[in-house]
């Protein structure tokens, strides 16, 4: 067992798990969810279509997002943008992975195999802040737009996309399983 999994299953709790997830509701209300947020600013500028969303190896990405933002003057927009995205990505983290960690001590299993599901979280993290330095650099034309650069973002969207499915799909089962698991203790406690 990782010293990260042993850190998240240790603290795991309900408290820390609500809290966590009305911190990334109220943070993606905030500058995620609408058309008046940072992301939704970014999104129109962007002709309704970003890198940072598109699986795969799309054709004349992301040089047709970027030219975009700039056609729209929206270019400084979507810079703040990959900034405010970094506070999401660890609002996630910490969400999802304080979920499979709660549903993790309830069950009584701190290692082995299902211990890595703590790790897709992770996984997401370290794609998505590759994928934000990136796309900000090709943005702000600090990095050039290269193939070889274009192919690594590409990479790293794919496997954020991924990887956050499987991280958030995790969470959602593991809060549903744990909240089944504290039902079946409570009544087992009443009979």
């Amino acid at each position: 067992m990782t010293g990260w999994t042993r850190f998240w299953i240790g603290r795991a709790t309900w408290p820390l798990a609500i809290v966590a997830v009305v911190a990334l509701g109220a943070f993606t209300a905030a500058f995620i969810a609408g058309p008046e947020t940072a992301w939704g600013r970014a999104l129109a500028g962007g002709g309704g279509q970003l890198p940072e969303a598109q699986a795969g190896f799309p054709t004349g990405e992301p040089a047709r997002s970027l030219e975009a933002l700039r056609a729209a003057d929206a270019m400084a927009g979507y810079v703040r943008f990959q900034a405010i995205d970094v506070g999401f990505t660890i609002l996630n983290v910490v969400a999802c992975t304080s979920a499979i960690a709660l549903f993790l001590r309830k069950c009584g299993v701190a290692g082995g195999a299902a211990a890595l599901l703590l790790l897709s979280p992770l996984l997401y993290c370290a794609a998505e802040l590759i994928e934000n330095a990136l796309l900000a650099g090709f943005a702000t034309t600090t990095l050039g737009a290269t193939d070889a650069l274009v192919r690594v973002q590409q990479t790293t969207t794919t496997v954020k996309l991924i990887s956050f499915a499987a991280a958030a799909l995790s969470a959602v089962v593991s809060l549903l399983g744990a909240l089944v698991i504290d039902a079946v203790r409570m009544v087992r406690r009443g009979a």
